[in-house]
Order: structure tokens, then sequence, then C-alpha cells
């Protein structure tokens, strides 16, 4: 088990965030940063995923590109299969929702209609990550990014320029075009779009990865800090004054090419970055002064995967709850607080069944025999 550390830490904090956001009208989502930036968990979530990846493949690319393909192969196998089971649950627990308390429309909400009509049809969507459920649609964009992951090592490690430069090229080119990922079998399209949030994985990946050189750019740089907190104040002034655009804008407007989510916009990315930047310099108290809040959050992150799927679950819940009548501010802090001791649970169960699977299994003991020789020596 790894010690906590500021990658876990946030992606801890991030996915907290998300359990809270993805329940519409939760009273607590006022106290979440979405509704002071121009960026939200999900970015703080892709960008730490790309960071992760950065570290990870560093030390896999010493045995070799094939060690690096087995590595991500895994990985997107797990992203499958959590997203599978993930996208089966919450649909379950719609259906059920629409059957024995009469709220139809749940299903239409969530885009799991066609698991009532077509149920054949839902599922093979869900198994080629087709068919995604509302709020159960970050993990096939993670998909998409980790089978693209071993490409950008390899360019990476040619020339970070030359990995940068393509990357920024993508990002520009799905401003200008703005593609849609179609999904299938129901016409729609996929609410994260890759070609544009690939930008924010790379840049996770790349100052993941020359986390050094960043360091001593921004001490060689010292207007770098003063705009990063300037680019900060402004969007928190902004999205508390009203001067950008609160929900979605429509795919062909000049707000969704400026502030898009589903297709990245023009300024959530660097805005991002400066949140990024100008947190780091806090973040490094954290461990000093709020050690246990330190130490749940490295819990949570370092179990990402197990957490975020659970969490998915538990705001479906919530969302079933508030479409029930059970709201307001005392349901939502206790259901908050709930939300936050099942998914510690289930991160300490994920890191105990990790550990067990380390052990070598024990020898039996058997009466009136020694062990051989070889054994015994070692």
């Amino acid at each position: 088990m790894r010690a906590p550390n500021t990658v876990d830490f946030w992606r801890g904090f991030a996915l907290l965030e998300i359990v809270v956001n993805h329940i519409p009208d939760d009273g607590l989502t006022r106290l979440t940063h979405s509704q002071y930036s121009w960026s939200d968990a999900a970015e703080l979530f892709v960008f730490l995923a790309g960071w992760a990846f950065a570290r990870r493949l560093h030390r896999r690319g010493a045995g070799g590109m094939a060690d690096v393909f087995a590595f991500t192969g895994q990985r997107f196998a797990k992203i499958w299969l959590g997203q599978v089971v993930t996208a089966l649950l919450v649909t379950c627990l719609y259906l059920h929702a629409a059957r024995y308390a009469g709220d139809a429309a749940i299903l239409a909400d969530n885009r799991a209609g066609l698991a009532a009509t077509d149920p054949l049809s839902w599922l093979a969507g869900v198994l080629v990550l087709g068919q995604q459920p509302r709020f159960v649609d970050i993990l096939p964009l993670y998909a998409v990014l980790t089978i693209a992951t071993p490409l950008i090592f390899i360019v990476n490690r040619r020339s970070t320029a030359l990995l940068v430069a393509l990357s920024g090229a993508l990002f520009m080119i799905s401003l200008i075009w703005r593609p849609r990922l179609p999904t299938w079998p129901e016409a729609g399209h996929w609410f994260f779009e890759p070609l544009s949030w690939q930008a924010m994985f790379v840049a996770g990946f790349v100052i993941g990865q020359r986390r050094d050189f960043v360091d001593r750019l921004v001490a060689r740089a010292p207007a770098v800090i003063p705009v990063a907190c300037f680019l900060v104040a402004f969007s928190v002034l902004a999205t508390v004054a009203g001067w950008t655009p609160p929900a979605e804008p429509p795919p062909d407007s000049l707000a969704s090419h400026v502030f898009g989510k589903s297709a990245l916009g023009l300024l959530p990315l660097p805005q991002f970055l400066a949140l990024a930047l100008v947190v780091s310099r806090v973040t490094r108290v954290i461990p000093r002064f709020l050690p246990p809040l330190w130490k749940l959050l490295s819990l949570l992150g370092r179990n990402s995967l197990s957490v975020f799927c659970a969490g998915t679950f538990i705001s479906a819940i919530g969302q079933v709850c508030h479409r029930a009548g059970l709201r307001g501010a005392i349901f939502d802090v206790l259901f908050a607080a709930a939300a936050a001791l099942v998914l510690c649970a289930v991160a300490k169960l994920r890191e105990a069944a990790r550990e067990s699977a380390r052990k070598p299994p024990a020898e039996a003991a058997v009466a009136g025999f020694s062990a051989p020789a070889d054994q015994a020596r070692a």
C-alpha cells in the first residue's frame, strides 16, 4: 500500500464531489468548486488520470513496450468491467423505481428507457460502451484514453514538445469541428467527447512526467503565479456573477466553443491548469494541519475505480430518494456522510483484497513431515 500523496488526495476529493454533483438538486452541490469555477471534478479526475498513467508507464517502460501494452490492456479491462457492472446496477435501480415507485420518467431522464423496451439491444450497447446511462459516462472516455496511452507514451519518448503540439492540434480541431461520437443502439452522442478531452489527459500526463521541469519553469517565471491567481479569481467572479452559462450550452453556439463541457471548451483547460497551480501551493500544508483528511481522501484516491463505481451507484440511490420526496438540507448532509462512510469501507475492502492477493499462500503443516531442505534454508 503506497503512502498518502497529492495525486491520491485530490483524486479522492474529486470522487466525493462527483457523488454530490451526480445527485440533481442536491443542496451540497453549492459547496463544490463547480459552482465557482469554469472547471469541475471531471477535469480534475481526467487530469489526474493522465498524471497517474505517466508515473506508472515510466516504470513499465523500463521493461519495454510489451510491459506498457500489458499494463494498459489490463487497465482497460478493469475500466470496461467497472463501466458494465455500474451501468447494470444503476439501470436496474432505475427500472425498480419506475416499476414500483411509479416514476416512469426516471428512465427517460437517465437515458435508460431502452432497457425497459428492448433489454437485449440495451445490453449489447452497454457491452460495447455505446449505451451510457446519465452520469455513467466518464469511464467510457477513460477507456478510450487508456487505449491511446501507449501511443501517447511512444510520442512522448520521442519528444514531449511533439506530444504537446499534436494534442493541441487535436484540441483545436475539436474546437472548430465539434465532433460527436455517436451512441448505440439509441441515437445520441457520448457526453464526454474524447477528441477534446484528450488535451486534459495529455496535460496531466506531461506534467506528471516532467514535474521537475515544470517546477523549474514556474520558479524562473515569477509572473506565472500572479497570472494564475488572476485567472482563477476572474473565473470565480464571472461564475458567481452569472457571466458564464450555468449549464451545457447548445453544441454549435459560441458559448459551447468557449465554455463547453461535453466537448471541452477553450477556457476550462487553462483555467483548470491555473487553479491546479494555485491549489498546489496550498496542498503542502494539508498533511501537517489536517492529517486525518489527508489520509482519508488519499485512501479513496488509491482505490479510485472501485470508489467511483460505488459512488456512482450511491448517487443513483440519492437521486431516487430525491425523486421520492426525501430531500432537504438535513437529508443531503446525512446522505453525504453515509456515502462517505460506505466509500471508505469499499476502499478498505479493496485494499484488504489487494494485500491478500499479494501474500504467498501459506504452506500447509503436515504432522510428522519436515519441509524440503531448500525450503528450510529459505
